[in-house]
């Protein structure tokens, strides 16, 4: 019995349900699969890939699947249902963030959850407030998994560049890692397809916007193009790794831009940015989520280990 609809994105609708057998209260997530839809084998691939990953993943801070069934050509997914999502618990501070036990909270859920996703081979791909559910006593569960890709994990920290790649745009705008900003996929003069590599850390740098944007009520990277989300990053943080800069330079698709205003300029640095609002403690933590080159960012499991994290591990226990 469908009682409301609770959201709709690109590919789907979820429905607040109740089981007219046991009267739970359930979530169902309809694929829209229309065989007219010049989309239908995207929204097909998407909805496979969700169904699978919710099948492979049991875990306290990742939604529960229920089952899945088939009505006519549409698919339908029941899941466990939470009343809220971050975002709109954020909202509610009209921009003013949460508390800082909350923060902490919310994120050492939100880590537990990826570095067991990461552990089992997976990679998220679109962490943001709205993909992550809240139940009245404050647990989190992540939810939302048709970007998550099984990877190889002894290349979890640069994939994509095998047989099967990762496709190029993933992650919401404001929590995109570095990486994934250095421009679309090209052809080269031999007609091989160049592309930037990525794997898990995607999801760590992703983490660190977040925390960032719990703490003040405000996105900490709002571009509003990929270019001039790499260039608020490299205001806060500093300058891309030479790497990254020469990725950047030689793609012809970002010919013309440079980023040469930045050169001479001081980062603002989280320091500042978080100024009373973070603690040094917050600040290691946040800052190591937050680095540049993926290859010396944070894991989910260092996360853990962090004493940011661990301190909060012995508070619980």
């Amino acid at each position: 019995e469908v009682l409301r609809t609770v959201g709709e994105g690109a590919y789907g609708v979820v429905m607040r349900c109740r089981d007219r057998v046991s009267g739970e209260i359930v979530a169902v997530k309809e694929f829209k699969i229309n065989s007219a839809d010049p989309d239908v084998e995207e929204v097909r691939r998407t909805s496979t890939r969700e169904v699978t990953v919710l099948r492979a993943l049991s875990h306290p801070n990742i939604v529960a699947y229920l089952g899945d069934f088939y009505a006519g050509e549409k698919l339908y997914v029941a899941m466990e249902y939470l009343p809220r999502t971050l975002l709109e618990i954020l909202d509610d501070t009209n921009g003013a963030g949460l508390p800082s036990e909350d923060v902490r909270l919310y994120v050492h859920q939100l880590c537990d959850a990826v570095a067991f996703m990461h552990a089992a081979g997976y990679v998220y791909r679109d962490i943001k407030p709205e993909n992550l559910l809240v139940d009245d006593s404050k647990r989190l569960k992540l939810c939302d998994f048709g970007f998550a890709r099984r990877i190889d994990v002894a290349d979890a920290r640069g994939n994509s560049r095998g047989k099967d790649p990762l496709t190029d745009y993933v992650a919401t705008r404001w929590y995109r890692a570095p990486e994934l900003l250095l421009g679309q996929p090209y052809a080269g003069a031999d007609g091989a397809t160049t592309r930037t590599g990525y794997g898990q850390p995607v999801d760590m740098w992703a983490v660190g916007c977040l925390m960032g944007e719990l703490t003040d009520g405000e996105p900490l990277f709002p571009g509003d193009s990929d270019v001039d989300q790499l260039r608020l990053l490299q205001r806060c943080l500093g300058r891309l790794t030479p790497g990254q800069m020469m990725a950047f330079s030689l793609n012809p698709n970002n010919a013309g831009v440079t980023f040469d205003d930045l050169r001479d300029a001081e980062p603002e640095g989280l320091d500042a940015r978080y100024a009373g609002k973070m603690s040094t403690l917050e600040l290691d933590f946040c800052g190591r989520l937050l680095t540049m080159n993926p290859k010396e960012r944070i894991t989910g499991e260092e996360c853990l280990r962090h004493p940011y994290l661990a301190e909060h591990n012995r508070a619980e226990d």
